[in-house]
């Protein structure tokens, strides 16, 4: 049965010998809009790829240039200011880490007093 389906097929649809007509010949309307697969590529390139390309352009200006980048180059000035910060803090000496080791403490006692007393 299957020979026979093959068979069938080539003969139905093996008959065309010659090559397709090309695009720019006139067709029938109906043919047109058939070959063209009812313009659904077309339809859908208008209505749904051009507005989502068009607001996704709109969100990169407004999101990723104010907002993104602000917090990445927020975060950038905060690492660099920081480092700076604890450089000057690294000065060698002994009793300087000595001095902030026992300030800390007394910070760590003053915020904490009220878990020591209850």
């Amino acid at each position: 049965v299957a020979i026979i389906a093959a068979g069938i097929a080539v003969f139905v649809y093996s008959k065309e010998t010659g090559v397709p007509a090309s695009d720019e010949v006139k067709r029938n309307p109906l043919v047109t809009l058939v070959y063209n697969k009812f313009y659904i590529d077309e339809i859908y390139n208008i209505v749904i790829v051009k507005p989502l390309l068009i607001i996704g352009d709109v969100l990169s200006l407004i999101i990723e240039a104010l907002f993104i980048d602000l917090i990445v180059n927020l975060t950038g000035i905060f690492t660099k200011a920081s480092g700076e910060i604890a450089r000057k803090a690294q000065v060698g000496s002994i009793g300087v880490y000595m001095f902030a080791m026992v300030i800390g403490m007394i910070l760590f006692l003053v915020l904490n007093l009220h878990t020591l007393i209850f």
